[in-house]
Formats: C-alpha cells, sequence, structure tokens
C-alpha cells in the first residue's frame, strides 16, 4: 500500500514583513533552515505516514470538522520560539483570533482517531512556524530578533479552506503539495 507523508493545514501567504524577518534570522545565523515563502502554513494536525486509499475518509473528516464554518480572519502577531527563547529549536509568528482554528483542530483530532491516527499529548498552539535548528541552539543574535518583532503585526489573513498536504524530504527541505481541500462556507 502506497504512503506519503501527510498533513492537515491552512496555507498562508507571504509578505513583506515576514520577508525582512526570515532575512534577518538568515542573516543572523546561516545555518538556521527557514521555511520558503511559498510553503508558509499552519499546521493543525501533523498525520506522518499515511495510506493513500485514505485520502478520502480524510477529507470527509475535514468536511465534518468545518461544517457550517464560514471563512474567518486571523491575526500574525508577534514571534517566539520553542521550546523556549534561549533553547531555540523553531521560530514562529503567533496567531491571534484562534477559536475557530482551535475547534478545528481539537474536532481533527477526535475524529481521525477513528481512522488510526494518534490523539495530540500537546495543547494545540497555532503558530506560523518561520525557522528551524537541526538541534537545540542558544543565539543572543535570534533573541534580539525574537524580542525585536515580539509585538509586531505581520498582518491578517482570510481563512477559506483547509488542505490535506503532502510532505517530500529533501537534503534542500521539505517540498508541499495540496493533496486535497476542503472550502469554507
Amino acid at each position: 500500500m502506497a504512503t506519503f507523508r501527510a498533513f492537515i493545514a491552512v496555507d498562508l501567504k507571504a509578505n513583506e514583513k515576514i520577508a525582512k524577518v526570515l532575512e534577518e534570522l538568515k542573516s543572523a545565523l546561516p545555518s538556521l533552515k527557514l521555511v520558503d515563502q511559498a510553503n508558509l502554513h499552519i499546521t493543525l494536525k501533523f498525520l506522518g505516514d499515511t495510506e493513500e486509499s485514505l485520502i478520502p475518509d480524510i477529507k470527509k473528516t475535514i468536511e465534518r470538522a468545518t461544517i457550517g464554518l464560514s471563512p474567518f480572519t486571523i491575526s500574525l502577531i508577534g514571534t517566539g520560539a520553542f521550546p523556549s527563547k534561549s533553547k531555540i529549536r523553531v521560530i514562529w509568528i503567533g496567531i491571534k483570533n484562534t477559536e475557530q482554528l482551535s475547534m478545528i483542530a481539537k474536532k481533527l483530532d477526535e475524529e481521525l482517531y477513528s481512522l488510526g491516527f494518534e490523539m495530540e499529548e500537546r495543547e494545540f498552539s497555532p503558530h506560523l512556524t518561520l525557522a528551524r535548528a537541526r538541534e537545540i541552539i542558544s543565539s543572543m543574535k535570534i533573541e534580539k530578533i525574537i524580542d525585536q518583532y515580539r509585538e509586531e503585526e505581520f498582518g491578517k489573513e482570510m481563512v477559506e479552506s483547509i488542505r490535506l498536504k503532502k510532505s517530500v524530504l529533501t537534503p534542500k527541505g521539505p517540498i508541499y503539495s495540496t493533496v486535497d481541500e476542503v472550502i469554507l462556507g
């Protein structure tokens, strides 16, 4: 049975402010793996290796999780890091107005469990990943950038669809493609 590395996400568009932060991160620490601007997204549920035969069931699950939902707006505000600013593995932009995203993520988690996917152990924390480090790093330059943009408003995005995405890992970074999509409304 053919499988693919899958996740469910909201795709986002890059803007000048996001591009500027990505450039600053790259200059400050070239070893960071930046997310390609064409790949910006909010992950609602990481599925991992997924059988292609499950695509129709996953789409139905997304439809059930979004039933009755119209397109909605989220705000991209502030920067931070996981697990912490002094021990960096992931650098992100925060998301505000997340009630609908959180509700969708919770429903997806519950419904996908019946298809054999694991339940999330961590609470859903919606964010836009900008960069990843191969291992946990500590960098004053990066901390300074995170502090500089901690309250920055990066714009608003209209969430109009939820997508089942495929991720192909390559030495230059992941390549994402849309497998299926559910339009809100």
